[in-house]
Order: structure tokens, then sequence, then C-alpha cells
């Protein structure tokens, strides 16, 4: 249920200030499968933000979200004050062995954030021009050239 609160428009809604940060550009919760009580909650993400702010600027954000989420495994301090947070995090955090992603090496949050953003204006283009006589698409050309020329 709290998974897919996120998909929700309340969700999206109460996830809003972590989006308008612009550090993130992926977040994945995932449940491990375990033949014993408990399971593993694991989160898997990327920041662009440094190492040390990542989990304290989260918590700050989006404490109740945290409290959803976490609440219910082993031990959990609450994700305020980060101090405490930031002992618990280091005694369950299984650390990272590889970084995957499908974007460029050098690409930022805010650069996946613009991709996104043009991507969804191309579609718009798309869907204006079919169908339409050569003049019609080229004043909607020049329309999505110009709008989208700060995306790339």
């Amino acid at each position: 249920m709290v998974l897919g609160f996120g998909r929700s428009p309340f969700g999206r809604f109460v996830s809003a200030p972590l989006v308008r940060m612009r550090v993130i550009a992926l977040g994945r919760w995932t449940l491990l499968p375990s033949r014993e009580r408990p399971r593993y909650l694991m989160f898997e993400t990327n920041w662009a933000g440094t190492p040390q702010s990542y989990i304290p600027d989260f918590a700050m954000v989006m404490p109740s979200q945290w409290r959803f989420i976490w609440n219910n495994t082993s031990r959990f301090p609450g994700p305020l004050p980060t101090t405490r947070l930031l002992e618990h995090i280091d005694t369950v955090d299984w650390g990272t062995d590889h970084y995957w992603s499908d974007y460029r090496e050098d690409s930022t949050t805010q650069t996946v954030v613009r991709a996104l953003e043009l991507q969804h204006k191309l579609e718009r283009f798309i869907d204006r021009t079919r169908g339409a006589s050569p003049s019609e698409f080229a004043a909607e050309w020049a329309r999505f050239s110009t709008d989208a020329q700060a995306l790339l």
C-alpha cells in the first residue's frame, strides 16, 4: 500500500518537494523475498548531491514519507534528528557494489529532467502535426523548435 502511494496524485503532491530539488533522477523501493520473516526492503537511488547531504536532505524534505515506509522496520529511530538516522543507516546499509544507468555518464538530474520535458513537448508536437498541411506543420515546427531550444 505505501509503495503504491507514490503513483497516486496525492503521492506525487506529497513528494513534490523532493522533485523540485532536482537532485534525484531515480528512486525505487523493492521488497526482497525471504524464506523467513522479516522480508528486506531495499531502496535504490542516484543522487546528484554530496554523499554527506543525501540522507539528511532527503529526511528533512520528506520526514512523513520516511515514517510511513520505515516505521515497520527494525529499530528505525525516525527521520529526525538525522544524526540517529545516520547511525541506524550505518548498521543496515548494504553499500553499493554497482551503479547502473541507461543515460550518459556525465548527465545530471537537471539533464534528465530537461530530456523528459523535451520528450513531452515532442510528443505534443507529433500529435498536433498529425495530418497537418505543410503550412500548418511549418508553423508548428517553428513553435516547437523555439519552445524546445532551452531544453537542448
